[in-house]
C-alpha cells in the first residue's frame, strides 16, 4: 500500500485505542500508532533517497539478496509484532503500555495490508516475503502465495517496471476508496 494509506490506517487504529482518553495520552498513543504503521517502510525510503542521490531510476538496483532487499524483508517480519506484544505485556505503566501497544498494532496493520496487497507477478522477484526469518529471501512473497492458494488478491501498484506504464506511482481507485473510508471513520470517531 501507499505510505499515506498505512499512516491513515495507523491513525484509525490509534483512535480506536484511545477513544475516551485525555488529549496528551491520546496524542502519544495516536502518534505511536501512526509511526508504527510507517516504520516497516523506512528501508524503502532510504533506498529511494540513495537512488535519487546516485541519479538512478528508483528501485533499479533492487533484487533479492541485495542489502536493500534484505533490510526491507527484515523490517517487514512478523517477529517485530511478536516482539512488540511481548514488550507491551511486561510494561506496568498503563500509558507506556498503550504507547508500545499502539506502535505494535500500527506495525501489524502495515504487515496485514502488505500481505493482502503485494501479490503481483511483476513484483514477485522484489517484494519482501513478509515471513523472514521463517523462509529464505528466495521464497515468493506471502501475498503472492495467498493469491495462488485462494485465487484472491489485490495488487495495489501499477507496474512501474514497465517503461510504457504512464500511471506508475499513481494510486489505484480501490486504494483511494479505502483511504476515504478510513478518513471518514477517523472523522466520525472524533465527532462522536
Amino acid at each position: 500500500m501507499k505510505p499515506e494509506t498505512h499512516l491513515i490506517t495507523g491513525g484509525l487504529i490509534g483512535l480506536m485505542l484511545t477513544k475516551s482518553e485525555p488529549l496528551l495520552p491520546l496524542t502519544l498513543v495516536l502518534g505511536a500508532t501512526v509511526i508504527g504503521a510507517g516504520m516497516p517502510d523506512v528501508p524503502i525510503l532510504a533506498q529511494v533517497l540513495a537512488d535519487k542521490r546516485a541519479g538512478r531510476k528508483l528501485f533499479s538496483t533492487e533484487s533479492r539478496g541485495t542489502m536493500w532487499y534484505v533490510l526491507k524483508d527484515i523490517s517487514h517480519s512478523p517477529l517485530w509484532f511478536i516482539f512488540g506484544l511481548s514488550i507491551a505485556s511486561m510494561i506496568q505503566d498503563v500509558l507506556l503500555r498503550k504507547i508500545v501497544l499502539g506502535f505494535t498494532l500500527g506495525y501489524f496493520s502495515h504487515w496485514i495490508l502488505d500481505a493482502l496487497t503485494h501479490c503481483g507477478e511483476a513484483f514477485k522477484a522484489t517484494d519482501q516475503t513478509l515471513l523472514w526469518p521463517f523462509v529464505d529471501h528466495n521464497s515468493p512473497p506471502l501475498g503472492y502465495m495467498l493469491k495462488q492458494m485462494t485465487g484472491a488478491g489485490w495488487e495495489y501498484r501499477y507496474n512501474y517496471m514497465n517503461p510504457n506504464e504512464t500511471r506508475a506511482g499513481a494510486t489505484k481507485p480501490p486504494e483511494r476508496v479505502f483511504q476515504i473510508i478510513c478518513v471518514a471513520l477517523i472523522i466520525m470517531s472524533i465527532i462522536w
